[in-house]
């Protein structure tokens, strides 16, 4: 009866072109909010509307794979090569309290980094306070910017079930774009833009599932392709998950499992055998600075890039030119800074490549246009040669050997291989007993350091070990560590004292994660 009324006013006012045309837009915007309503009616029905409307708390397990491009340890096979990570994650939720808890284990299967691999992780929120736990040191501290929102780094907002719940909420938001066939299957397109993040959403008609979720913020998009659903108590969810951006593989849920009953005490907060403790203060150098160490040998950086000048004579060698594409502070604004600073136009006449990995080799050409010759091990001469954008005269490229001199001996080289890099140099200057390394230790903190709990510091505390036992076996007498990464200056107590750093096993930790 309704719709022959409507027809029979479109009709009467035939005539009337514009309020014709005003009328029929009236009467699509209906229609498209109806169909709005009946998708988003049937999937909530899909999903179980009546337990997920009276859902006030859920728990998610996961276990996953994630693939990303990561740094070689073997020069052959060029800087960068893939890595592979195994998850296994949780994720409590209670909606009434408002409270969440995030754990994650990550294991690295394939990589270069060694055998001590696995970091485990907890964010929690609850009682309007976030937390850090960090299981390693058994210890936690209050974090500010932990809230409701990213204490899960956006799971939440991701997992299907958890999006049908929301999009009942918000059926006024919510558009309808147009429909699509994805493995023949008719799919309806749904649009939803919130906090600056578009969401576009896919819902199979014949059985009202959501198949495919896009988000995009700004230029970049993160798809979620569900499959493999399952159904419990009246909830339905997908129990794998593909999660790729800008058309590359992320990582892959194999098994997720939801549990709406468990207990309550996840959300009660820290064990009391923990810890509560305090951040050091931040070192983030965010002026360029010069740090003479001791006469003649010079610390040059800025933020996360430090290289080490060494006085010889009426020259200087180097060591250290790591920076990235869009640095404004490289190897050559050092070495100018430290001109203007020193009053002398010394050139570098040598330069020291510790290792392949492309971030380190990146500053060479500024090295190599100043005039230096660059002292490689034989392993690295391809990725030196290939790094450098013009041809590189014979002369600029001097092979040495694992356990080399330079300037008359008052340099000494040593090669410390670890899971990081096959061959890594490290620079020893006995007279002033300085030691320069690249990639090995080093502390972001003004006191204390790094927790060993946190990708890829466990791992650098491993290569902190090997450099320790190379210095033992080389006879060096180290008072004074620096690295091209950090401002700060370790004593020989601090490196005494980041040596005593470690994890417990694997499975403790593990154990510390879940069962705590």
């Amino acid at each position: 009866m309704a719709a022959q009324q409507q027809k029979n006013a479109i009709q009467k006012y035939i005539k009337y072109p514009i309020l014709t045309a005003l009328l029929l837009m009236s009467s699509a915007k209906v229609t498209a909010h109806t169909s709005v309503d009946e998708i988003i009616n049937k999937a909530a029905t899909a999903y179980g509307a009546e337990q997920l409307s009276s859902l006030q708390k859920v728990q998610f397990y996961d276990e996953l794979y994630q693939y990303e491009q990561a740094q070689t340890g073997i020069a052959s096979e060029g800087s960068h090569g893939i890595q592979l990570s195994q998850f296994t994650q949780q994720l409590s939720i209670d909606f009434k309290l408002q409270a969440k808890v995030f754990k994650r284990a990550e294991t690295r299967l394939i990589g270069n980094h060694g055998s001590e691999n696995m970091v485990v992780l907890e964010r929690r929120f609850h009682d309007n306070k976030g937390y850090l736990v960090d299981h390693c040191q058994a210890r936690y501290r209050e974090v500010d910017g932990l809230k409701w929102h990213n204490v899960d780094f956006g799971l939440a907002s991701s997992i299907d079930t958890l999006v049908i719940k929301q999009l009942t909420n918000n059926k006024s938001q919510l558009s309808l774009k147009n429909s699509v066939y994805i493995q023949g299957v008719k799919h309806e397109v749904i649009e939803l833009t919130q906090n600056g993040t578009n969401n576009v959403l896919y819902i199979n008609t014949q059985t009202g599932l959501l198949t495919r979720l896009i988000k995009t913020r700004g230029e970049h998009s993160i798809h979620y392709d569900f499959l493999a659903y399952k159904k419990a108590k009246g909830i339905s969810w997908a129990s794998e998950v593909l999660v790729s951006r800008d058309s590359k593989p992320i990582s892959h849920i194999v098994n997720r499992q939801l549990k709406s009953h468990f207990d309550q005490s996840v959300f009660t907060g820290v064990t009391a055998e923990y810890k509560e403790f305090q951040q050091e203060a931040y070192l983030d150098f965010p002026t360029p600075t010069v740090n003479e160490l001791e006469k003649g040998v010079y610390l040059v950086g800025q933020g996360w890039g430090f290289s080490l000048f060494i006085d010889n004579g009426d020259h200087y060698i180097s060591v250290g030119a790591w920076q990235m594409p869009d640095d404004t502070f490289g190897w050559q604004q050092r070495l100018a800074l430290l001109q203007q600073t020193t009053g002398s136009n010394k050139p570098v006449k040598g330069f020291v490549v510790t290792h392949h990995h492309d971030d380190h080799l990146m500053g060479l050409n500024g090295v190599v246009k100043q005039g230096a010759a660059l002292y490689v091990l034989p392993e690295h001469e391809p990725a030196v040669r290939a790094s450098i954008s013009e041809p590189l005269a014979d002369t600029q490229l001097k092979l040495i050997s694992h356990a080399s001199k330079l300037g008359d001996g008052k340099i000494r080289l040593l090669d410390v291989p670890s899971s990081h890099a096959a061959h890594n140099l490290v620079v020893y200057l006995p007279g002033h007993q300085i030691l320069f390394a690249e990639d090995m230790f080093g502390s972001s903190f003004a006191k204390g350091f790094d927790s060993p709990n946190s990708w890829p510091m466990r791992d650098v505390y491993a290569r902190t070990s090997k450099l320790n036992q190379a210095i033992q076996q080389a006879n060096f007498n180290v008072q004074t560590y620096v690295s091209s990464h950090h401002g700060r200056v370790f004593s020989q107590q601090d490196f005494i004292d980041m040596l005593q750093l470690r994890c417990p096993s694997n499975n403790e930790l593990q154990n510390r994660l879940f069962n705590k």
